[in-house]
């Protein structure tokens, strides 16, 4: 390289780790994925069109002039020099040897899989006579389009190719179709179970946070090298939580998240070049899923996208999903009912029926501290799941308990941590099958609203059953003589529609530690059935991106609490109905068929979720 050009980029040649980069020249690297592609890219051949790869005449190693690979994210800058300027750019791009940007595109063809690559050729003797193209090649493109290359005037330095600080943001729809993706892959051509599904994508995740398997992942020879790299790479990640949480739930998840990576025998023997193998299910999850893991709330939206491909949408893993849109709609009410903008260090979380962990990663994503997040989780599989999300949301640092939330050990262990805030979805319709056995809904809101502090603050969702007021009486009058009823709002009819469950339901609002006298307190009572979302294919989308604008709104008439068709304030006792659509006054001047139409679907759908309830019990909600 021209000794002009390395002073206006800014290199400095003397050491091969900078803070943001490592610099390889001349492809000199002990970077192992690195040196397995410039491999298989052989020298540069005089011939070889955009789209197509060299047949093996084994020209030699590749050796591009420097190779930049940006730290923590999947990123290759390569820069080449040529002198003549002659020889920057053939006219289809398909003489690598002799021209400048050709050979920057040949390269780049071989990094794409596992990198999103950038490319700077640098073609003249003198800084007053050059021409300098650049280009980016992003990683999920199968073909280059020629229009992405552009021409610059002068050249920067190089950290300004590649903006270290700027964060992707979170897509949605890449996530929904990679889950689609993984679904048919690891169910259909590997053969594990919908119980095992989920447990396989966080054995994936946990490896994945090891940098260095990230990093040479690519570069096992054999699936069974992989497999073994894999396990050892869950095993030192766990370890570093084991360092500063004892615990044998941590024991047993290092032995499940191993045993379901070693004991798939397809994962094993399944070559490398197929759709199917680990190698590239690794690939597609790094790819698509790892560069967001910074945003927080990624893991639980991927674990959501993926189940909903599964049969029964969960169901053999005993999930009921929560909506992530009501997840974050939970924090966004309780901090308005702090009167907060994010939540406080001295804040913290409980969920008794934790599931995969959906509130309390909610919770971390709104400014949580994550030594303040508790949950209860019963089964052993989904705790997983939740000490997952734990730990690759942050270090693992979290008090996840595998436990019956009412037993009384459990109890203990809560009430010592001192909680101020209690999301729940708890389990709906279980079945008693003797006296004592089973806990209705308004149970769950009453053990939460226990276990915290005087003036603590409880959000549930649950079915519209509980609210009606024509059975749990005795459990109805025992939580009002502790507790106050805040706000009850009802959500749409359709909230849970493919997920598993029929349930009609309402979210509920509880001070703890005073009782509710309908004398003095009024309790707020408000319509919330629609959120913009519309089911397509048996899942619900937001699919004109109304969800926002109607959060809004939502968030306002809650801080507001006026009087309105659709919201009112009510005196209640625990035998009075808690919903508002047994007080609100119709105003029959702004209806239409339309809304007719609507009532009567409300009201089948709620009595179809009622018989689905009695008829088919379901014992655990996420």
């Amino acid at each position: 390289m021209e000794h002009w050009a390395l002073k206006d980029l800014r290199v400095d040649l003397t050491r091969e780790e900078h803070e943001n980069y490592w610099i390889y020249p001349q492809g000199n690297t002990h970077d192992p994925l690195v040196r397995k592609i410039l491999e298989r890219c052989d020298g540069k051949p005089k011939y070889c069109p955009l789209s197509e790869f060299l047949i093996e005449t084994k020209i030699g190693k590749g050796k591009p002039e420097y190779i930049f690979r940006i730290k923590k994210r999947p990123i290759i800058l390569l820069v080449e020099c040529k002198t003549e300027n002659a020889n920057h750019q053939s006219e289809k791009l398909d003489k690598p040897a002799f021209y400048n940007v050709d050979g920057l595109l040949y390269y780049a063809k071989y990094f794409k899989d596992d990198f999103t690559v950038l490319g700077l050729a640098i073609t003249g003797r003198e800084r007053n006579n050059c021409q300098i193209s650049f280009f980016t090649w992003l990683q999920e493109e199968k073909n280059f389009n020629p229009k992405n290359i552009q021409k610059h005037e002068r050249l920067r330095s190089i950290e300004e190719y590649f903006p270290v600080e700027s964060k992707p943001s979170l897509d949605i729809k890449m996530v929904r179709k990679s889950a689609k993706e993984l679904h048919e892959i690891i169910y259909q051509g590997l053969g594990f179970t919908e119980k095992e599904k989920p447990l396989f994508i966080s054995a994936c995740l946990i490896a994945l946070k090891n940098e260095d398997f990230r990093n040479e992942f690519s570069t096992k020879t054999t699936p069974r090298s992989l497999v073994s790299a894999c396990k050892g790479a869950i095993e030192s990640e766990i370890e570093k939580v084991q360092e500063k949480e004892v615990g044998k739930k941590y024991e047993d998840l290092k032995s499940s998240l191993k045993r379901i990576i070693g004991n798939n025998e397809k994962l094993s023997s399944t070559s490398n070049n197929k759709k199917n193998s680990f190698v590239n299910i690794l690939r597609t999850i790094k790819n698509d899923i790892w560069s967001f893991i910074d945003k927080g709330d990624i893991i639980g939206e991927f674990y959501h996208e993926f189940l909903k491909y599964s049969t029964g949408d969960g169901k053999n893993l005993g999930i009921v999903l929560t909506p992530p849109h009501i997840a974050d709609l939970f924090c966004e009410l309780s901090l308005k009912e702090l009167g907060q903008e994010k939540f406080a260090k001295e804040d913290k979380f409980l969920d008794v029926c934790c599931g995969t962990g959906s509130f309390l990663v909610s919770a971390l994503n709104k400014g949580a501290d994550r030594n303040n997040i508790y949950g209860i989780e019963i089964n052993q599989d989904v705790s997983n799941l939740a000490l997952t999300n734990m730990i690759l949301w942050g270090d693992g640092k979290s008090h996840i308990f595998r436990k019956d939330c009412f037993d009384k050990e459990s109890k203990n262990l809560i009430k010592e941590a001192n909680c101020n805030i209690a999301f729940l979805n708890p389990p709906y319709s279980q079945k008693k099958q003797k006296e004592g056995e089973g806990k209705s809904e308004i149970e769950f809101i009453e053990l939460s609203c226990d276990l915290l502090k005087k003036g603590g603050l409880v959000i549930a969702i649950i079915p519209l059953s509980v609210a009606i007021g024509t059975k749990y009486k005795t459990e109805r009058e025992r939580i009002m003589k502790k507790h106050t009823l805040k706000a009850v709002m009802t959500m749409p009819s359709d909230l849970f529609s493919g997920n598993n469950s029929g349930s009609h339901t309402c979210v509920m609002i509880w001070k703890t530690g005073e009782s509710h006298n309908k004398e003095t307190y009024s309790t707020w009572l408000s319509n919330w059935k629609d959120d913009g979302f519309v089911i397509l294919k048996g899942k619900r989308f937001d699919k004109d991106n109304k969800w926002k604008d109607i959060k809004k709104q939502w968030i306002k008439d809650f801080c507001q609490k006026k009087d309105k068709y659709n919201s009112v304030f009510r005196g209640l006792d625990y035998k009075d109905c808690w919903l508002a659509d047994a007080w609100v006054e119709t105003d029959y001047r702004q209806l239409t068929e339309k809304h007719f139409e609507k009532t009567i679907r409300d009201y089948l759908a709620f009595r179809i979720s009622v018989i689905e309830e009695e008829k088919n019990p379901i014992n655990k909600n996420e």
